[in-house]
């Protein structure tokens, strides 16, 4: 986190860092009021009706999770695998158990 970020509670979007050319747009920028990053969290903030609710942070079907899932996956004989570098560590995958049938002899799963 840089100095501005500490200082001011927010950085500056790499979408509007082309527009910064000069030290009187950095000022213009960081006098303005920025509140929300996200409109996910805008919503979260706003006056929103008793049977409505948004949730930020996920919750994955995972071997600790199932039973909230009543251990049915969306995704029935495959795995979820989290692949993101950001996200890898911050959420855990699964690992479908294989199920197979046994016909003639053979094992297909």
């Amino acid at each position: 986190m840089s100095e501005c970020e500490k200082q001011f509670d927010f950085g500056v979007d790499n979408i509007d860092l082309s527009d910064l050319t000069n030290l009187s747009d950095v000022i213009k920028y960081y006098s303005t009021s920025h509140g929300v990053s996200t409109a996910e969290e805008g919503l979260q903030n706003s006056d929103l009706p008793p049977n409505l609710h948004i949730q930020l942070e996920p919750v994955r079907f995972t071997e600790t999770t199932k039973h909230m899932f009543d251990n049915k996956t969306a995704f029935p004989g495959r795995d979820t695998i989290v692949t993101s570098l950001k996200y890898k560590h911050i959420y855990e995958g699964y690992k479908n158990p294989k199920k197979y049938t046994e016909k003639d002899g053979f094992k297909y799963y």
